[in-house]
């Protein structure tokens, strides 16, 4: 009676093993999987699993080309990537370029030029360079692909490859991030220094146009007092021309004077004599 039940109970474990054994056979990959997902090579598997049939030739060829289109997708996506991703770097150089700050000039720094927005973390500044580098990346393939349906423009418009393009590694981000925080800050201080100068430019036109002002003052003074010399000079020579006048009329009417007696003199001597 045991060995009976032991006997059973053999057979139900046998059974139950067939089963595991049937099942892990049936999710075994076919050599057609085995190519295309890459685990065996096209040739290693021809040459250790024979080809049954026709068909099973054809599924392990079209296995293979699969394959070698997905390799060649992914090589293109990587480089177009790599394009994106050096586009996205030299676009990053010259961001801050015709960046507008958002400055004031702070009184209590003895009128130093105080960034507003410098505590602010430049994560708006780069997710919104790289929303730009997609815009322009899409209108690109648009103008260069149009309305035809060739193999890139497909590969390129499907969702999961678009999120692989325009997605940035965590290192990178990082990096680029750095780069833009140290571009900002250099850019300040080219900001800060140009607008120094164009205040120093301001106050020199100030001074030159203050110093015209007073020059042309003093040479109006200068003149004023130039004319006052003349106009005392003029009363002076108009005093000795009177004065002159009058010692002229003087000596006159002392000659008349000189004259009239002399004569009257000459009269009286020329009447004697007769």
């Amino acid at each position: 009676v045991e060995s009976a039940d032991f006997a059973v109970m053999l057979h139900k474990e046998r059974k139950r093993n067939s089963k595991k054994l049937e099942k892990a056979l049936d999710q075994r990959p076919t050599p057609t999987d085995m190519i295309e997902f890459g685990y065996i090579s096209a040739q290693n598997v021809n040459e250790y699993i024979p080809i049954k049939d026709e068909d099973d030739g054809l599924n392990r060829q079209r296995a293979e080309l699969n394959r070698l289109c997905h390799i060649n997708d992914w090589y293109v996506i990587q480089n177009e990537k790599l394009r994106i991703k050096q586009k996205r770097r030299r676009k990053l150089l010259s961001f801050y370029d015709r960046y507008l700050f958002n400055s004031i000039v702070d009184d209590d720094a003895n009128g130093a030029v105080v960034d507003m927005n410098m505590d602010m973390d430049v994560d708006d500044d780069y997710n919104s360079m790289c929303s730009l580098i997609q815009s322009e990346h899409t209108e690109q393939l648009q103008q260069q692909h149009g309305d035809d349906e060739d193999a890139e423009h497909r590969l390129f418009s499907r969702h999961d490859v678009i999120d692989e393009l325009y997605s940035v590694a965590e290192q990178d981000c990082h990096v680029e991030k750095e780069w833009m925080r140290h571009l900002r800050a250099r850019k300040f201080k080219i900001y800060v220094y140009k607008q120094k100068r164009e205040q120093l430019q301001t106050k020199n036109e100030q001074v030159r146009r203050r110093l015209s002002e007073l020059i042309e003052q003093i040479e109006i003074v200068q003149n004023t007092h130039k004319l006052e010399e003349m106009s005392r000079q003029i009363e002076t020579l108009q005093e000795q021309k009177y004065l002159l006048l009058q010692n002229t009329c003087q000596q006159i009417d002392h000659l008349r004077t000189v004259i009239r007696r002399l004569y009257d003199t000459n009269i009286d001597v020329n009447h004697v004599v007769h």
